[in-house]
């Protein structure tokens, strides 16, 4: 003989069966999966960029440093891998510096103090001349909105969203080597922050203003910070920004004649 089940007990029974499809349910969700893996995102940034051609473009360098404020404008003609050409841009007078650098040998030459410098393109060395603990790559890949190369090998990347962006992490040798922030929808860079190790001082820049260049998207404007081994802010400005052919030439200065080069190394 069957049980008959109480009234009561179907009751409960339906009350709570309402009572679930109507609660709220807490689901578990996939977090949120980066556009890209790190390599990917990186080798796209890197690949969009044409190292073809020079890329010229006209400098405002807004500098805070320990002895004050000041700033200067310059030319600055860079092409990858490490080419770059500067010359000083007075308000008044003939340029007062000539800079170039190949990869190899660094020149400087300044014409009001009849002085013309040899020496490796090294960050100590452009530090003495210029305000940024930076060598010439740095420059040219910051200028063309590219990741600083590392150059350590077995780099380890890992990749993750943030409010700033879609950060990367590089490591090397168990130590982090530079920190990279990349706008996903654009595959814009948009802030570097490297610490600090035995050749390069650590900085922070954040690059803004984009444009658009030809088919590239390079940034308008650089704000670099070093905190060691003393506190700078340099504010970069950059306009008439172009891609143009330039000879290897160009990045050789020739030293006037009848002039003793110094050397720095």
């Amino acid at each position: 003989m069957k049980k008959k089940i109480p009234p009561c007990m179907i009751a409960a029974v339906l009350f709570f069966s309402v009572l679930w499809n109507c609660a709220p349910r807490v689901t578990t969700t996939e977090s949120s999966k980066p556009i890209a893996r790190p390599e990917e995102m990186l080798a796209d940034l890197i690949r969009r960029s044409d190292s073809s051609q020079a890329l010229k473009t006209r400098a405002r360098f807004f500098v805070d440093c320990e002895e004050g404020k000041f700033s200067a404008r310059m030319i600055l003609i860079a092409k990858r891998p490490s080419f770059l050409r500067v010359e000083s841009v007075p308000v008044i007078g003939l340029p007062d510096l000539f800079m170039t650098a190949d990869g190899h040998v660094l020149k400087i030459f300044l014409p009001n103090d009849g002085k013309f410098y040899i020496g490796r393109p090294t960050r100590k060395n452009l530090s003495l001349f210029f305000p940024v603990y930076l060598d010439e790559k740095d420059i040219i890949s910051l200028v063309e909105g590219i990741p600083p190369a590392v150059g350590a090998k077995d780099t380890i990347m890992v990749g993750n969203m943030e409010s700033g962006g879609y950060r990367i992490d590089l490591f090397s040798g168990g130590e982090k080597r530079q920190t990279l922030w990349i706008e996903p929808a654009s595959r814009r860079l948009v802030k570097v922050s490297r610490p600090a190790d035995v050749d390069a001082a650590a900085y922070t820049a954040e690059l803004t203003d984009y444009r658009h260049v030809g088919e590239r998207d390079l940034p308008g404007r650089i704000r670099i910070v070093f905190e060691e081994p003393r506190r700078i802010i340099a504010d970069i400005h950059l306009s008439d920004t172009e891609f143009t052919a330039v000879e290897e030439g160009s990045f050789n200065l020739e030293i006037p004649p009848g002039m003793v080069p110094l050397y720095l190394d």
